[in-house]
């Protein structure tokens, strides 16, 4: 993944990543690419453009909106415990952007702190890297994984 910034206006104001999927990353690439198109949500990374190569039917490119920093780094930048106020900010960002995608039918199934990206100026927090997700077919009685049973209640 390359890294950059990008602005329609011709001024530097978002960062992103570039991304490029091929052969056995493939049915990955096309649907992180799906779903990122489809998806709008302040706390998603959001699929900026993508690139088509007409002689390479197994070749995705696209740009995905970047944050300075993961969770992982973010936390091993930090001596000790995160504050309280960033505990609940990153917090409630984080579960907005799951409520928006389970609300949407999607399920991440790849949500690790490499797969959170922060703003550290800002605090904004994004959820990053949807090729592993999956369409929830709530009519269907088959798993989306083998951990993941549908159920009508809780």
């Amino acid at each position: 993944m390359c890294s950059g910034t990008c602005s329609t206006d011709g001024n530097p104001q978002k960062l992103y990543a570039i991304k490029v999927c091929f052969d056995e990353t493939c049915e990955s690439g096309e649907r992180e690419l799906a779903i990122s198109q489809r998806i709008r949500h302040e706390n998603i990374a959001e699929c900026l453009f993508q690139i088509s190569y007409p002689r390479r039917p197994n070749l995705f490119v696209f740009a995905i909106e970047l944050m300075d920093c993961d969770l992982k780094n973010y936390l091993y930048q930090h001596d000790g415990p995160l504050s309280r106020a960033d505990t609940l900010t990153l917090g409630n960002q984080l579960f907005a952007g799951l409520e928006y995608l389970h609300d949407n039918g999607i399920v991440h199934r790849d949500l690790k702190p490499a797969n959170i990206w922060i703003n550290t100026r800002t605090k904004e927090l994004k959820i990053a890297d949807l090729g592993n997700s999956r369409d929830l077919d709530l009519s269907s009685a088959r798993p989306v994984t083998n951990q993941v049973q549908r159920t009508s209640s809780c």
